[in-house]
């Protein structure tokens, strides 16, 4: 269980490192995609959304999902059974992007990126009060928690016209209100905005159980507080199910056009989970005979910088990460719960029939890993730690240059 706090984190230098740590950081992601968008041999790949000859620089913050993304809040949602539709991508993110247009009228495009970077600063803020109220954590593992957070190679999506950095900020903001003795019932809407934003909010379901069944010595009062809870806890995905039944007739459409988006032949649920249970999904990544090999996905790029041949490598990662802090009780029980539900919902749903597409990215809201690596790096002498973070830098500015030239970084 995570420890109850009295003390308020600090104000202003709370602030200021968010911001020296935010700004240090997006101005690589922002020199990366300057360079990709102007100056980068751009990718032969073909995506609908390409758009090569644009010169807005905009817009290449919002390459491939953010395309999607700027369609549903310009045009709203379509879906067509038999192609991808864009009720794919849950409603939190691209709503708030409209809602920014309407206030202030600037492109979506922009609009969207804003709202990425906005959640991202408030969640690195978030984070940082975070770690401040952790009692007993050993001398600068605050602020290499941060910088892990803030450099991690694949975090440049935080950065981009993608929902992620809203799903982190909710989730830190949920587990702080937990650790700060928040209304469970507040925490539990809050959780329900979680699954509007990106479906792996449900991840966040079971620490708030736990905590709102540990909050209370009274079975009746436990029971009470859970039977509310509940409901609220899926306000957002049940309104968007509702919405979808209303709209198209198929309250599980999002679901259904998934399909749409598998890279391995049709297959049953059985033989995904045996293969995922066999982590066939990891390895099968490196296997050139297999259909889920790297290469047939990536013709362009050096197993040093694809991010298709990087995905399990990253996945496995944060596991053993999150595996590894669960089992030194550097995290609380509620952290490791939201750490490895993020993973497995990630890995159960669409490990397999996407080819591991993507996992870095779905993984990556696993906060708790970020803490357990800033422990470490803060056991490692300075200059070990130095290099480390220096590479992580590096990679986050080469991957912003890649997704910026349309490469296949999704």
């Amino acid at each position: 269980m995570c420890p109850e706090v009295d003390k308020q984190p600090s104000g202003w230098g709370l602030w200021i490192d968010a911001a020296v740590f935010y700004w240090a950081t997006t101005a690589i992601v922002g020199l990366g995609v300057s360079l990709g968008h102007f100056h980068l041999a751009p990718s032969r790949h073909q995506d609908h959304f390409h758009t090569p000859h644009r010169t807005d620089l905009v817009a290449a913050f919002a390459n491939w999902d953010g395309q999607w993304y700027i369609r549903i809040a310009r045009d709203g949602y379509f879906y067509d059974p038999r192609a991808m539709s864009s009720v794919a991508f849950f409603p939190a993110f691209p709503l708030a992007g409209r809602c920014l247009v309407w206030v202030t009228g600037v492109d979506y495009d922009l609009a969207l990126t804003l709202v990425a970077n906005v959640c991202f600063f408030f969640a690195l803020v978030l984070w940082g009060a975070y770690l401040r109220q952790r009692p007993n954590l050993p001398a600068r593992t605050g602020p290499y928690a941060c910088l892990t957070l803030a450099l991690f190679p694949v975090g440049f999506f935080f950065r981009m016209a993608y929902s992620e950095s809203l799903l982190l900020l909710l989730a830190i903001l949920v587990l702080y209100g937990l650790a700060r003795q928040w209304p469970i019932l507040m925490l539990a809407a809050l959780v329900g905005l979680a699954t509007a934003a990106r479906p792996v909010g449900m991840a966040l379901i079971p620490p708030l159980l736990l905590a709102g069944w540990r909050r209370y010595s009274s079975l009746r009062r436990r029971l009470a507080t859970l039977v509310l809870a509940m409901p609220l806890c899926v306000w957002g995905l049940a309104a968007y199910m509702i919405f979808q039944y209303v709209h198209f007739g198929d309250a599980l459409a999002f679901a259904k056009t998934q399909v749409h988006w598998r890279f391995r032949p049709p297959s049953d649920r059985v033989e995904q989970l045996m293969a995922a249970a066999a982590l066939e999904p990891l390895w099968t990544v490196y296997e050139e005979s297999s259909p889920a090999y790297w290469r047939r996905h990536d013709r362009e790029l050096t197993p040093v910088f694809s991010l298709q041949f990087a995905n399990p490598i990253y996945f496995a990662g944060i596991a053993l990460i999150v595996g590894y802090g669960a089992w030194r009780r550097w995290l609380c029980v509620e952290e490791a719960l939201y750490a490895a539900g993020i993973v497995l919902i990630a890995y159960l749903s669409k490990g397999y029939e996407a080819c591991m597409t993507s996992q870095a990215r779905y993984t990556m809201v696993a906060f708790p890993a970020y803490l357990v690596l800033g422990r470490l790096l803060a056991a490692l002498p300075p200059p070990y730690a130095t290099v480390i973070l220096a590479l992580f830098g590096f990679l986050l500015g080469t991957y912003s240059a890649l997704f910026a030239g349309w490469f296949l970084f999704i």
